[in-house]
């Protein structure tokens, strides 16, 4: 009796080792990274944004810092990260390293959504002479997102091709992004189930657009961002704040414009010259630093008008 206990434990242990998942990999184990004991660091720019509620008018809702370090190539290799939630009342802190790697770049981020952890994203930049292809490993911290997502992982890949010819910059797998006259403009060229809201920066203004408009063809515009830029002549360094931030309801309706006004406040300060001579390395900062949409004229060396 005793034997077909033993035998029926060892059956089970078995089992249930073959039927358990295994652990994934985490991305960074199979990256070779490469030393750098003389890297040099330069503080480039800080990004705030300040969110409020759009229907209690002047009451906080949270607030995104960013402080981004590049590298002599101009390449953004190091940002501090801090988000705070006034409901819950909480905040997040971290150090983003971007790691060099025998293939390219590697760094993790923490995602926050609502006030709290969603997912530790892990992005590996793999970099050939035509572009680089964008790992991403996203890691949910919750049992509660876990089930959302049905996963306690999720793996994508997104590739950026440099462009050459008639402006252009770059290419996604749906989209691409070109300059012309003072000019930054993405556009669709096909269809993907994850298409995000398309950017133009014009006239210290970014906007936002996902479709056209039916009658004129012209990008129907959902948010419009108006800046007001200083420069001090002495040190050269670059002050913007949002002077408003509109949203045309029509957008998710069709018809005419019809333009709101949200509360919300950003903050940009560009200490060192953002715009690199390798336009490759000003491609591979647009991706790598978070809501870069703010920071496209500096970028990209386009023109800004100042006070």
């Amino acid at each position: 009796m005793k034997h077909t206990w033993w035998i029926a434990c060892l059956v089970l242990s078995l089992l249930s080792a073959f039927s358990a998942p295994a652990e994934a990999l985490d991305l960074s184990a199979t990256l070779h990274f490469i030393d750098e004991p003389d890297l040099v660091l330069h503080e480039a720019f800080t990004l705030r944004l300040k969110h409020y509620n759009v229907v209690h008018e002047g009451e906080p809702v949270a607030e995104e810092y960013y402080v981004g370090y590049i590298d002599d190539t101009g390449l953004v290799r190091k940002l501090l990260h801090k988000e705070t939630y006034w409901k819950p009342s909480t905040s997040f802190e971290e150090k983003v390293i971007i790691r060099k790697t025998s293939d390219g770049y590697y760094y993790e981020i923490l995602s926050i959504l609502l006030g709290k952890e969603y997912s530790r994203d892990h992005h590996h930049y793999r970099l050939d002479k035509d572009g680089f292809t964008i790992t991403t490993q996203r890691k949910f911290l919750s049992e509660e997102i876990i089930q959302l997502n049905g996963a306690a992982e999720k793996i994508t890949t997104k590739t950026i091709t440099y462009m050459h010819d008639n402006g252009y910059l770059w290419q996604s797998d749906y989209k691409r992004a070109k300059i012309e006259d003072n000019q930054y403009f993405e556009h669709y060229y096909t269809q993907n189930e994850n298409m995000w809201d398309n950017i133009i920066y014009s006239d210290n203004t970014i906007s936002l657009y996902y479709g056209y408009d039916q009658d004129t063809n012209k990008p129907l515009l959902k948010y419009k961002y108006l800046f007001s830029y200083t420069k001090d002549l002495t040190t050269g360094e670059i002050h913007g704040t949002l002077d408003d931030w509109l949203w045309n309801i029509q957008a998710l309706f069709g018809g005419p414009e019809k333009w709101k006004r949200n509360p919300m406040e950003i903050e940009v300060h560009v200490k060192s010259n953002l715009h690199a001579q390798d336009m490759h390395v000003n491609i591979l900062n647009q991706q790598i630093i978070p809501r870069s949409e703010y920071l496209i004229p500096f970028i990209y060396g386009l023109r800004v008008d100042y006070q």
